[in-house]
């Protein structure tokens, strides 16, 4: 799934250039997201707090308490932050991921070139499978027991470095108006 965004990324950056690019990408992003979290998720996280907490609230209630942003469905320390994303956490991390390559682009014009002279060089031959291999080998050996995973975008990058996803996997144009 990486590697299919990374392409329909690099595509749209060189179809729009960086000034259509950032609306776009959120427009494509961000609506399903936010549609996901009010319309899809709530069932999933209502169903969640009946099940693990045996809470006899309606739905009705639930759904108050999930777009006011309760934190009162616990486990011990364990709780259900609302409103939540739950399996749509990468679609969060592709939007930021989106702003982070907008501005870089924005702040040095020469990246494109020197991303895709790192892609071509490093990832020719063998090297498309070695060092995606090795980068999750070593993340995993390294850093997988350190860093628990939340799935939460804000402190999440320095507590899970495993989510941080090499630009070099995506396809970037030459040119970028």
């Amino acid at each position: 799934m990486n590697t299919q965004t990374g392409i329909a990324t690099g595509h749209l950056l060189g179809r729009l250039g960086t000034r259509g690019f950032l609306g776009q990408r959120s427009v494509r992003l961000l609506v399903p997201l936010l549609f996901g979290m009010a319309v899809i998720v709530p069932p999933q996280s209502y169903l969640q707090v009946v099940e693990k907490l045996r809470d006899a609230g309606s739905y009705v209630d639930f759904m108050r308490l999930y777009f006011s942003g309760s934190h009162g469905f616990c486990q011990q320390s364990d709780c259900l932050v609302l409103p939540t994303w739950n399996h749509l956490w990468s679609v969060a991390y592709l939007w930021v991921y989106t702003v982070l390559l907008h501005f870089g682009i924005r702040l040095m014009p020469g990246l494109p070139a020197v991303l895709r002279s790192f892609v071509e060089l490093r990832l020719a031959d063998v090297g498309v499978l070695v060092w995606p291999a090795l980068y999750f080998v070593i993340a995993r050996v390294l850093l997988a027991g350190r860093f628990p995973t939340t799935y939460a975008v804000a402190g999440d990058s320095d507590r899970d470095p495993r989510k941080a996803r090499p630009l070099a996997a995506t396809w970037v144009p030459q040119d970028i108006n």
